[in-house]
């Protein structure tokens, strides 16, 4: 095969600047005010489903008057972290997730923001139609039997309860209101919204400017996605001069 040198944007890279794009806004306005967050700052690794929705719980987070504080990048030296963290032999996404962990425990941050997202359904969903993988529900459990001495946050996220069961979950895990969760919940979902829009709009454009096939990656955002865990495969594609394309 020859190998050719990629034309054309870098889908994979415009997907992973736009999930970081309201954090990273409200950071710098932050910044600039030159004040503390009210609740202080929390952690928040990037890990299992923060690959599709950081803009909707960063944004709450920030709501709620906290500051939160992202992970690095997956990395060799985290994956070798999680790999020593990990209790039981598992996948290589909680294995990284616990890396992930492990290193922002290292960094001084004494509180994590890790949710167990159990489904992704809508309110009233009572058939539970997008429940997420038992490890990933799970995880905030093991992490916290793997690091004892970090305190883990970590709300039960049932979507299809509703709103008001939501926001005392998350109320309860944070030690915040309920009524104050209520009043973010809004403005997350418009962020998570925005991203999604943005992606939307940038696949048009592609697609009606397309010449030739274009190959699409699917998967679990925090497989297909994350740059340390998808093993180049978008950059090798484009080494072979195909159009590869994020699903989302």
């Amino acid at each position: 095969i020859r190998r050719v040198k990629g034309n054309g944007e870098d889908l994979f890279r415009f997907r992973e600047k736009t999930l970081f794009a309201a954090h990273e806004e409200r950071k710098k306005a932050h910044a600039a005010s030159g004040r503390p967050a009210p609740r202080g700052r929390i952690g928040l690794p990037r890990l299992f489903f923060l690959h599709d929705l950081l803009p909707f719980y960063s944004t709450l987070l920030w709501e709620l008057g906290f500051e939160p504080v992202l992970s690095g990048p997956t990395s060799r030296r985290v994956v070798a972290q999680g790999i020593e963290g990990a209790l039981a032999d598992t996948c290589f996404p909680v294995k990284a997730a616990l890396g992930h962990m492990r290193a922002m425990a290292e960094s001084g941050l004494d509180r994590l923001f890790a949710p167990s997202v159990v489904d992704l359904s809508t309110p009233g969903d009572a058939g539970g139609s997008s429940l997420s993988c038992p490890l990933t529900q799970s995880f905030p459990y093991q992490a916290k039997a793997a690091f004892p001495d970090i305190g883990i946050v970590a709300p039960a996220i049932i979507q299809r309860l509703g709103e008001k069961a939501l926001a005392e979950e998350i109320g309860e895990s944070l030690g915040v209101p309920a009524r104050e969760v209520l009043r973010a919940l809004p403005v997350a979902r418009a962020a998570q919204d925005d991203f999604a829009r943005t992606l939307a709009a940038k696949g048009r454009e592609v697609l009606e400017n397309l010449k030739g096939r274009a190959l699409v990656i699917i998967g679990r955002a925090y497989n297909a996605f994350d740059p340390g865990m998808n093993l180049g495969i978008p950059a090798k594609l484009a080494s072979l001069g195909e159009t590869a394309i994020p699903m989302d």
